[in-house]
């Protein structure tokens, strides 16, 4: 079974935060795309498209 987790830490102040929860899962989307390069084995690749595609799965269920 696959523990691996896929995690997230906001650089900005809590102020700042004035999303939309469709900005926050694109900017999600997008950093995962980034991380997927950086992968150092087929298990954290294959975790990162996990989460890239339920984030996807979310966006779609919210338009």
């Amino acid at each position: 079974m696959n523990k691996q987790k896929v995690t997230y830490a906001f650089s900005e102040d809590f102020h700042s935060l004035c999303r939309d929860k469709k900005d926050i899962i694109h900017s999600e989307i997008e950093a995962c795309e980034k991380l997927l390069k950086y992968a150092s084995n087929e298990s954290e690749g294959e975790t990162i498209q996990k989460e890239i595609s339920e984030l996807k799965t979310a966006l779609d269920l919210m338009t």
